[in-house]
């Protein structure tokens, strides 16, 4: 038996009756378990509920700078 399952995340898991399909079907369960407990956290940090939270505005605003900076680096290099 072999049958596809499209998560609502667009990741695709195949379905076999073997016991090394089988193991590879537990990886990848578990892989997304360790992908959705990253992101909870990611969302945590920006949670207003945390008090420890980041600010996300200012966090982004940070990240486009750090980004225009290294593309100036690496616009530079290519003058060299």
């Amino acid at each position: 038996m072999r049958c596809v399952d499209i998560t609502r995340f667009g990741r695709i898991f195949i379905y076999m009756d073997n016991m090394e399909t089988r193991f590879e079907l537990e990886q990848l369960l578990l892989n997304e378990l360790i992908f959705l407990q990253k992101k909870k956290e990611e969302y945590w940090n920006c949670h207003p509920d945390n008090p420890e939270g980041i600010d996300p505005i200012a966090e982004y605003n940070k990240t486009v700078h750090e980004i225009g900076a290294l593309m100036e680096k690496i616009k530079n290099l290519n003058n060299y």
